[in-house]
């Protein structure tokens, strides 16, 4: 039976990752981004698994239009994650990044535009030695339409339930994460969401990574 045990924030959860643990949570969804105020560290991502907490990474920047989608900048977006999941997070291979469709997507911007993106985001991946999973977050019918391109692993339901697409795909149980209306817990805002089995969370463990990472702290 799923369970709601992750939550997406774009605020630094370092100062509470205890609290998020007593709480109830397993996995916490941070940011990969050029916008460097909801960007997950290195320093950040040690702490939440210190504190017996799972990772899940998501890429956005901005994405919340059909100009941010084409296949030129889901080449750009999907090698600009996977430098910074390998390369500074140091983020396991075999695990996912997800990339946001922050937008109600009709047929023809899922054509012209967010399908493309992935055909590039996908490109990138598999010019890569360590590949990643990929995932896709957005309306019931981009997850639909990007799984079946079989372009991503992973679909994570926005809580947007007037997009289009999203009761018959929360229906079909085919989504991996179900976000849910946003709240406080810890004294931030998060969006809960209900996990689905295997979503490509990872955990990161200093003593594994010797001397590649900065010690927490």
């Amino acid at each position: 039976m799923p369970n709601q045990t992750a939550l997406d924030t774009a605020t630094d959860c370092t100062t509470i990752a205890r609290c998020l643990f007593d709480a109830g949570y397993r996995s916490i969804i941070r940011y990969y981004s050029r916008s460097t105020w909801k960007l997950l560290t290195p320093d950040e991502a040690l702490t939440l698994c210190a504190a017996g907490l799972s990772l899940v990474a998501v890429y956005q920047n901005r994405q919340d239009r059909k100009a941010d989608f084409s296949r030129k900048k889901g080449l750009q977006s999907g090698r600009h994650a996977i430098e910074y999941a390998s390369e500074v997070i140091f983020q396991p291979a075999g695990s996912a990044i997800y990339f946001a469709v922050d937008f109600d997507a009709s047929d023809a911007e899922i054509a012209d535009g967010v399908g493309p993106y992935f055909d590039g985001v996908k490109e990138a991946f598999a010019d890569d030695d360590d590949t990643y999973r990929i995932g896709v977050y957005g309306s019931g019918k981009v997850c639909r339409a990007i799984l079946g391109s079989g372009n991503a692993r992973f679909a994570w339901l926005a809580a947007a339930s007037g997009w289009r697409g999203y009761d018959a795909f929360k229906a079909s149980n085919d989504w991996h994460l179900l976000q849910h209306q946003e709240t406080s817990v810890c004294g931030i805002e998060v969006d809960p969401d209900t996990v689905n089995g295997d979503h490509g969370a990872f955990r990161l463990d200093p003593a594994e990574l010797g001397p590649a990472i900065p010690p927490s702290g």
